[in-house]
This record gives structure tokens, sequence and C-alpha cells, in this order.
């Protein structure tokens, strides 16, 4: 496994009992291999929520801008002041959310300009507890040819169904199961508690009847609001992981995909707002890097990025 030596220092025994002095390069936005810039300008209802979104975005080629896109955004609340829908007026697709009397979210639906539901999510709650999800997506399914292509082809669509079912003890989740369009079982979550606190996750897979252990997920608490997390295969090899930094008055998360071969870090500063974000692609060597900027109410007003080849990732 390859961790990124060029990123991180010190990093090598995230989760030894031994304290260490951990730390992660600043993040650093290198305005000369600038790719996009979006520029948010707001309206606002008279209770200070963003009615209208009005972005516009610039895309560079060697720092120089050479294509603009505008784009507007209206948003709706509910009586609670939670977000029902955001209508994009450019192209016309929808966002709509559906809560309970309690305000826990019980659907979210993605509709483009055609009217068809491209992304469906509905909770199912009982007694406050969340105890069945259906995902399901739909994507347009095209003629292997590019030149068979008809426009009604842009409405035939292939459906991904996923179903994921929650059992509690008390009130504790206690396992997740998931189920594919038929009904069929395709997984299996369990987790462990000690003293109240959600340790460990056990991951399980099936085949037909059968059932196969495949991961399992410590958790590792700290200062940070969530706990941190190391998930390994049943030979013992690191699947991926969680490390939360506190560094220069910054909370600094860091995530390594071992399936992806991929690292992220995330940068937070200490009003808990997304500054800057590195994404690395080991296996194409490409860093991409993404840069946000907030007005005093916390509304994000520009997001900037670009990616970079990398010559000596290791």
């Amino acid at each position: 496994m390859r961790l990124l030596l060029t990123i991180l220092t010190g990093t090598l025994l995230l989760f030894s009992c031994e304290k260490q002095k951990e730390q992660v390069a600043k993040f650093v936005f290198d305005s000369k291999q600038i790719a996009s810039r979006q520029i948010h300008t707001y309206e606002f209802y008279e209770d200070g929520k963003i009615k209208a979104d009005n972005s516009i975005t610039y895309y560079y080629l060697a720092s120089i801008p050479f294509d603009t896109v505008v784009s507007k955004s209206v948003y709706k609340y509910t009586s609670k002041g939670k977000v029902e829908s955001i209508v994009s007026l450019t192209d016309s697709t929808k966002r709509v959310m559906t809560y309970s009397a309690t305000d826990s979210l019980i659907g979210d639906f993605r509709i483009n300009k055609d009217g068809d539901t491209t992304f469906l999510l509905i909770h199912e709650y009982q007694y406050g507890k969340r105890i069945k999800t259906i995902n399901r997506m739909l994507s347009a399914r095209f003629p292997a040819r590019a030149k068979d292509i008809q426009l009604t082809d842009f409405r035939n669509y292939d459906t991904l169904l996923f179903v994921s079912e929650n059992i509690y003890y008390g009130d504790q989740l206690e396992k997740s199961i998931s189920k594919d369009a038929k009904g069929n079982v395709t997984g299996e979550s369990q987790n462990i508690y000690e003293d109240g606190r959600h340790v460990k996750t056990i991951t399980y897979s099936y085949i037909g009847n059968e059932k196969y252990m495949t991961e399992t997920t410590n958790y590792i608490y700290g200062n940070q609001k969530e706990p941190d997390f190391l998930t390994t295969d049943t030979d013992g090899d690191t699947v991926s992981y969680q490390k939360t930094i506190f560094q220069d008055d910054m909370r600094i998360v860091t995530n390594y995909f071992s399936q992806t071969d991929s690292q992220d870090i995330w940068y937070y500063n200490k009003q808990n707002q997304l500054i800057g974000n590195i994404n690395l692609h080991l296996i194409d060597n490409v860093k991409y890097v993404n840069s946000y900027k907030y007005d005093d109410q916390g509304n994000c007003t520009e997001e900037t990025s670009y990616k970079e080849k990398l010559s000596n990732p290791h």
C-alpha cells in the first residue's frame, strides 16, 4: 500500500497507542494552475435564508479564461425552515425533499428537465428510528454505437435499486441488511458496542445463501465529533482509513481508499467550514485541488479548482 509520503509525514502508524507529532502539509492553492472558478451571488428572504443562487463559472486555459457558464437556482423552504426544493432555472432540473412531522428527511428526489425522477431516496421510520432506506437511480441506456443514438434514447433508462433495512437493539443500531431489487440479501453489517459506544463494524457479503465476512472496521475516538476508523480485510490488509489531525487551528481529515488507490485530505477552519480539499489518484498520478471561500453568514461565495500531474507522487 502506498501512503503518499509526499503529502503526509509521520502518519504511517496512524492508530498506534504511542503519541506522535503528526503533520500534514498546509493547504495551498496554486492560482497559476487554475482550471475553473465559480462565483456565487445570492438573493435572500427576509429571514436570511437563500432565495436564489446566481452563479457564473469561468473556465481557464493557461491561467486565461476562455469560457463562462451562467446559472441560477431558486430555493423554497418548509414552514419549519427545511429546504423543500431547489430548482435550476438554467436547465429546468429540480431537487425536492419531503419531511416527517418531526422534521426527519423521508424523501429526496432529483427530477430532470423531462420530468423523470432520475434519483430517489426514501427513508422509513418507526418510533423515531430509521428502519428502511430505498435508493433508486436511473441511468440512460444508449446504443453501443454512438451513430445509432436517437433523441428518444435519452429517456431510455436502466434502473438501479438498493434497499437497506436496519435492526435495533434498544436505541442501538445492531445490524443493517442490504438487498437488491429482487429482495435478495447481498450484504450485512453488524455493529459492536462497548459501554454504549460503537467500536466495531463487521461486514459480510452473500453469494447465494452463503455468508462471508469481508471487512472489519474499528472506530477510534478522540477530540473530533465523529470517530476515525480503520477498515481491514480478512487478511489484515488496509481497505480504508480516516484520521483526524488538529494543526494550525484547523481540523484536517485524511482518508485513504485502497480499491481506488486514492487519498483525500479535507481542511476545515475554526468555523468548521471546508476551505480546501485535495484528492490524489495514485494510479493516474494526478492531484485534484479545490478551494472554497465564504461570506460572513457562512455561505460559499467562491469555488476554484485545478488538477496537477504528479511527477513523483510516492
